[in-house]
């Protein structure tokens, strides 16, 4: 390959991974279409759509690591988890007078945790300004602003106290000398902590997403991987409208040269008309349907698929195996109270292998592994399922969780009256704790189990070792149809100790200790056997220790109990679990 390919390549790749989501902000977008409906005088032009996700806010804190006297409002980006700003011109407006708040604020308004701080009126001015309290901490602001030129809209999530208070701190007046003759003396109080709610709820922006255990990106997105190659396409998550949601992907893999794409739809037969309006109940009870042809995997649960896009990208390492999944589904999903979701499925899919479409990345083999893993082939057959799903989500950060749980549960049974070409069940639990003590330490503990009857198709059996389980091991070394992981890590924030050292800023140090194995089931253990039968398991065990510098981190581990063994390190962009 040139010199000239190789840069544009490496170019192509990194802008379609950094600028996944960018250009794109379904629920900003769906704000000035509630407003153009029901004014029908207005109309507007997009200057701006931008959301900014995970990946895109951590490439920004990675470049400012290197800019000079911004170590406090580089701390800052790391509490938000998610920016979208959206700015369209006017091309139309009727006079504000008596002008409502859209739609979608509307349905913010009906939630018990959204509250007004700001509404404001003036002769051709409106603004509003929105919050969310999750627990002790602010999650999300929503900006509605009108005037006579633009429309401007920006949504914030993330753990935005310190946000707050950094703003009132700069202001010692008080956030209030910011807006002149609008009341904002109750926010200096949520600022300093003095007003706290009970309330424990979850983002509901993706309450029932047809795929329960990944957050979606939105617009233009993309990845890398070794059987898809470089893709690209667009994401469509569920924009509520009413009382129904579309929603979708279409996704070209140029080294498999093919199409992948989903497309569903959902509506919340629970809905009721007050006054000839529809109006969300707290609680939502979801109906939906979806058709897919998807290139699919098991692993989201040990990397996720961006970091993954630039382990593949960069060195030639893809932590995930595939299989192509096409087929429908047609679900029951209920949120309850914002923290709890629960849902039913009926799943018709076939299930075909893949092979590696491409070898190539940044690095040489200098640098990179010689060349990819070989997909391993799955069983192609046909699979009828019923699914039930459970997700327990009470954490204060999607992206950095400093406490609160994380519960996912799985049950699904196949074949039997669903008929198809497998007859089985599957039963994964996941609990997941985070646990901050005082200021500089924080426990991440992590349980995983999982168990089968009849025979796992093989692109449903379980597999442990190295990358984000039994580190120390060989990556994959262990598989079975039974499934046992725990992993526990102690991370103290070094800064707190020795603060007069700028190098130490956003530096922690950890140690962790994993636990488990995968195995196949044989006989059944006896009433009051189970510590022995575990122990014929072969349980493995490995220890070790991090450091973790807030946008990356390494992991050393080595397998305990055996000597001679060398150190695995392992180089992270997000946390193990």
């Amino acid at each position: 390959m040139s010199y000239t390919k190789y840069i544009r390549g490496m170019s192509l790749g990194l802008i379609i991974l950094l600028l996944s989501g960018c250009f794109h902000a379904a629920e900003l977008a769906q704000v000035r279409r509630d407003i153009e409906k029901e004014v029908p005088e207005a109309h507007f032009d997009k200057e701006v759509e931008l959301t900014l996700g995970p990946m895109s806010l951590g490439f920004v804190r990675l470049l400012t690591a290197f800019a000079p006297n911004i170590r406090e409002e580089r701390g800052f980006l790391k509490e938000i988890d998610q920016i979208k700003v959206a700015i369209y011109k006017i091309r139309s407006m009727p006079p504000l007078d008596g002008f409502q708040p859209p739609w979608q604020i509307r349905r913010l308004l009906e939630r018990e945790d959204w509250e007004v701080v700001v509404k404001a009126r003036e002769k051709q001015e409106v603004f509003w300004l929105l919050y969310r309290i999750q627990g002790e901490s602010i999650r999300d602001f929503f900006v509605v602003g009108l005037d006579s030129k633009e429309l401007f809209l920006v949504h914030m999530e993330g753990r935005l106290d310190q946000l707050v208070a950094h703003a009132v701190e700069l202001h010692p007046e008080g956030i209030s000398g910011l807006f002149r003759d609008r009341n904002w003396d109750h926010w200096d109080d949520l600022a300093s902590g003095n007003r706290k709610k009970n309330i424990h709820t979850r983002d509901g922006r993706n309450a029932t997403l047809p795929d329960f255990w990944e957050i979606e990106q939105e617009g233009f997105a993309g990845g890398y991987n070794r059987v898809d190659g470089l893709s690209a396409g667009l994401i469509l998550p569920p924009v509520y409208r009413e009382a129904s949601a579309l929603y979708g992907r279409l996704l070209y893999g140029f080294g498999g040269e093919y199409l992948r794409y989903q497309i569903g739809l959902e509506i919340f037969p629970l809905y009721w008309n007050e006054i000839g309006g529809w109006r969300r109940p707290r609680s939502t009870l979801a109906l939906g349907g979806e058709v897919h042809d998807l290139t699919d995997t098991e692993d989201d649960w040990i990397i996720s698929e961006e970091e993954n896009s630039l382990s593949a990208l960069f060195v030639r390492r893809d932590f995930r195996d595939y299989y192509r999944r096409s087929g429908w589904s047609a679900y029951i999903a209920h949120d309850v109270g914002g923290i709890l979701r629960l849902a039913g499925r009926f799943m018709q899919d076939d299930f075909h292998s893949l092979e590696n479409s491409v070898g190539w990345s940044v690095f040489d083999n200098k640098w990179a592994r010689d060349s990819f893993r070989p997909n391993p082939a799955v069983d192609e057959l046909q699979v009828n399922s019923l699914r039930g799903e459970l997700e327990l989500d009470t954490r204060n950060s999607r992206v950095f969780p400093g406490r609160g749980w994380y519960a996912r549960a799985l049950l699904e049974k196949a074949g039997d009256f669903l008929e198809g070409d497998a007859d089985f069940e599957r039963y994964i639990v996941d609990l997941t704790r985070y646990q901050t003590v005082g200021k500089a330490v924080r426990f991440d503990l992590r349980g995983r189990a999982g168990t089968a009857k009849g025979k796992l198709p093989q692109q449903y059996l379980y597999d442990l070792g190295g990358f984000s389980t039994l580190r120390g091991y060989r990556f994959k070394e262990f598989t079975g149809d039974r499934m046992l992981l725990l992993n526990a890590e102690c991370w103290v924030d070094v800064n707190q100790f020795w603060s007069d050292y700028w190098f130490l800023d956003g530096v922690n140090l950890g140690g962790f200790v994993d636990v488990g194995s995968a195995w196949f089931a044989g006989a059944p253990p006896e009433e009051g056997e189970m510590m022995g039968y575990l122990y014929e398991r072969d349980i493995r065990t490995s220890a070790g220790w991090g450091l973790d510098f807030e946008d990356f981190r390494l992991y050393f581990a080595k397998k305990t109990g055996e000597e001679g063994d060398k150190w695995d390190v392992s180089f992270r962009i997000s946390r193990s679990f």
